[in-house]
């Protein structure tokens, strides 16, 4: 079972997320006070309980097969792998699939690079990173607890426990 120790490192997440201190999440509005020649320059700060882990296997639909009422299945180790977004953003751990270039995107946000510079991360681990869908499918998720402009502050960085 080669996929078992990722399944764990997801549970193992899902507990430090619930276990994480309490944040208010960004909402959809964080932007709009960002002159829009300036969006590029924003750096984000996560939330606390955000987690990212990746895995060469299929280990999050594992995952949920085996937490509440998940329903086993077949499961096609070849298929390729998943990286999960485990983050609390109020009462309840969300626990959500990336899309491609999505754990890159967020390890780029987290080393301090600017919102642009993650981009090209993303888009250097997948051409098709579309940024539009990946940061409202983030702010939506309440990952966000804060921005600046990169010109604002030095570098910054917040570990994101990656894996």
């Amino acid at each position: 079972m080669p996929y078992l120790a990722d399944v764990a490192r997801i549970e193992r997440a899902w507990t430090e997320a619930y276990h994480a201190p309490e944040a208010t999440a960004l909402g959809p509005n964080a932007f709009a006070a960002i002159p829009t020649e300036r969006v590029a320059e924003i750096r984000l700060d996560f939330h606390p309980s955000l987690r990212v882990v990746c895995s060469p296997f299929p280990a999050l639909t594992i995952w949920r097969m085996n937490v509440g009422d998940g329903v086993a299945g077949p499961v096609d180790l070849e298929s390729g792998g998943e990286d999960a977004l485990v983050v609390r953003p109020a009462a309840d751990v969300e626990v959500r699939s990336m899309p491609l270039g999505g754990a890159e995107f967020i390890a780029a946000l987290a080393s301090g690079q600017s919102l642009a510079e993650a981009t090209m991360s993303a888009l250097g681990a997948d051409r098709s990173f579309d940024l539009s869908a990946n940061l409202a499918a983030l702010i939506g998720s309440g990952v966000f607890v804060g921005c600046c402009l990169a010109a604002a502050v030095g570098p910054k960085r917040r570990d994101v426990n990656h894996e």
